[in-house]
């Protein structure tokens, strides 16, 4: 092929690309349009479910997903600002058209303990809570458990790891301190 051959490729390529975007998003609009929908109808969206997404990367976390005020939003911000150093919420934005069903206090009353997960995240979306990461106390899964079990009508996918085989360096240290003064006898001393 040649050079022009390959320059019309890439611009039909580059059409075909973009018409079926436009056409990705006018699947959205299109069921409103062609039912002859008054405007009016057309603003009053039903409500649509909260979805959130809080991911720990060593003392900082991120939020992300839709709340339903702004208030609702600031109290996610303070509660996880309390317990972790950095707190980014950029992508957690508001909308009033979601409900919240009860998952704003379970998310901010989960903050403390979520900050006892060594790696992780936690996410709620489409009637389902999903929590994964690593913790090293057996506690952190009593009281996720406890708290998950006041949510009603909630579906929980939990692979939560709790990882007590792992020493700490200061364990191994004494350990092999107190090795090596038991092998010493009286004579060596």
């Amino acid at each position: 092929m040649t050079r022009q051959q390959y320059l019309w490729l890439f611009i039909w390529i580059f059409i075909f690309f973009l018409l079926f975007c436009i056409w990705h998003k006018l699947q959205h609009y299109t069921p409103t349009v062609l039912d002859n929908t008054p405007v009016k109808q057309i603003q009053s969206h039903p409500l649509k479910e909260m979805h959130f997404k809080v991911i720990k990367r060593d003392d900082s976390v991120e939020l992300s997903g839709i709340v339903a005020t702004k208030d609702g939003k600031n109290r996610l911000i303070d509660a996880y600002g309390k317990v972790f150093d950095t707190v980014a919420a950029d992508t957690l934005v508001i909308d009033k058209n979601v409900k919240e069903n009860g998952l704003l206090d379970f998310f901010t009353n989960f903050a403390d303990n979520f900050s006892k997960f060594d790696s992780g995240y936690l996410a709620y979306d489409h009637g389902t809570i999903e929590v994964d990461g690593i913790a090293q106390d057996k506690i952190v899964e009593q009281t996720l458990n406890e708290q998950l079990n006041t949510l009603a009508n909630v579906k929980v996918d939990n692979r939560l790891i709790i990882n007590t085989k792992t020493k700490q360096k200061n364990d191994i240290d004494d350990e092999n301190i107190t090795k090596k003064i038991s092998k010493k006898t009286p004579a060596d001393v």
